[in-house]
């Protein structure tokens, strides 16, 4: 296959150039430096600093992304041990491009994207390994539809008034059963409890909690802390007792029902993810595209 036909694999509007996941320690700098005729998205995996871009300030915060424009003058400032994942890539659609202007470079990302980027961060590894022109188009494509997810995230999140902004409690929070399962995690919360709380009979309670979210309070507790222990497992350095405490469970109860559920013990399924995430500067030009075949 030639050189150009490869080409022709690549999206259209958006094409990844290079991702790399980075690991800073407590108040380490990075010196000033500029980006070149590229993109460059940045996602804070866990810690926390300060990052200048163009003389501008934004205080680096844990699940946040910052969008950096081509030939941005930026540095990097560190107060807690960070991991970050940089996407470096270029927009080759002037419409998307502008479009892109108008939104905030900076805002939340969502459990949903930060899943989505990982994926590509993954699929990218997968590709330094076995080279595919349709894993770098589906990189691409995907990428750009995170890409505008966070960017539209992000200008929802400045333009609501900040009375009217709702925690992120994941697909439900509207249900208020499943907001106040959500917001008492750590909590030893029993169906008598929630049915205490919100004056009804724990019969109905489950009724109720099956019509709108399809399962009962119990279960649905038991899935929300199963998610979020798998946010410590990958994101933090807690053991897997104080994961449990945290979760309201005891750690044999915990590592029985974890491996009932995910096949593995919580500490294999940490080893895996932080294999996952090991591999670092990977590029993904076309010459390296040409290279693979």
């Amino acid at each position: 296959m030639t050189m150009e036909k490869k080409r022709l694999l690549r999206d259209a509007q958006l094409t990844m150039l290079k991702v790399a996941r980075n690991d800073y320690q407590e108040q380490e700098a990075i010196p000033t430096h500029q980006t070149g005729d590229y993109h460059q998205l940045i996602v804070v995996h866990r810690g926390s600093g300060k990052l200048i871009v163009n003389d501008r300030h934004y205080p680096v915060i844990s699940k946040y992304f910052y969008l950096l424009p081509p030939h941005s003058r930026h540095t990097l400032d560190f107060t807690d041990a960070a991991t970050m994942m940089t996407f470096k890539f270029k927009l080759c659609d002037e419409g998307l491009e502008h479009a892109l202007q108008s939104y905030p470079a900076h805002g939340c990302c969502g459990s949903d994207d930060w899943a989505d980027l990982k994926q590509w961060f993954q699929l990218s590894v997968e590709y330094s390994k076995t080279p595919e022109p349709l894993t770098l188009y589906r990189i691409d494509s995907g990428f750009k539809g995170t890409l505008l997810s966070l960017l539209q995230g992000s200008r929802m999140e400045f333009e609501q008034p900040k009375d009217t902004q709702r925690a992120r409690t994941g697909a439900h929070s509207n249900f208020p059963i499943a907001a106040y399962i959500s917001n008492h995690l750590s909590e030893r919360l029993s169906l008598v409890d929630i049915a205490s709380h919100f004056g009804f009979h724990p019969h109905y309670i489950i009724k109720i909690c099956n019509d709108h979210i399809g399962m009962s309070p119990m279960q649905y507790l038991q899935e929300l802390r199963l998610e979020k222990a798998m946010e410590y497992l990958q994101d933090t350095d807690l053991t897997v007792s104080e994961i449990s405490e945290k979760l309201g469970w005891t750690t044999s109860y915990f590592s029985r029902l974890f491996h009932q559920k995910k096949g593995m013990s919580p500490s294999q399924f940490r080893k895996d993810a932080s294999y996952r995430m090991m591999a670092t500067d990977i590029s993904l030009s076309n010459e390296h595209a040409a290279a693979g075949q």
